[in-house]
């Protein structure tokens, strides 16, 4: 099942996260969190990134989907600054 992305006003996106270990990534736990986002991402064709809180955990981490390196991702000139 595909958990529901919470809107903006929703209260747990306003509130603290706890920080994962590195080590904590590969337990059962996380990874069916991350299942989950990842799902969640999956859902909406325009969504390129989703963090915990966006699915109702209140985790200090996020995914991010691969179609952003994709050569066609279609970007806006604001996305890009030049280095000086």
């Amino acid at each position: 099942m595909i958990k529901e992305i919470v809107q903006k006003n929703d209260k747990v996106l306003h509130q603290n996260t706890k920080e994962i270990l590195v080590s904590e990534i590969t337990t059962p736990k996380i990874k069916k969190i991350l299942k989950e986002m990842s799902l969640a991402l999956k859902s909406q064709g325009d969504g390129v990134a989703i963090a915990a809180p966006q699915i109702g955990y209140l985790l200090s981490i996020f995914v991010v989907s691969g179609k952003i390196f994709h050569k066609d991702f279609i970007r806006g000139e604001k996305d890009f600054k030049k280095i000086p």
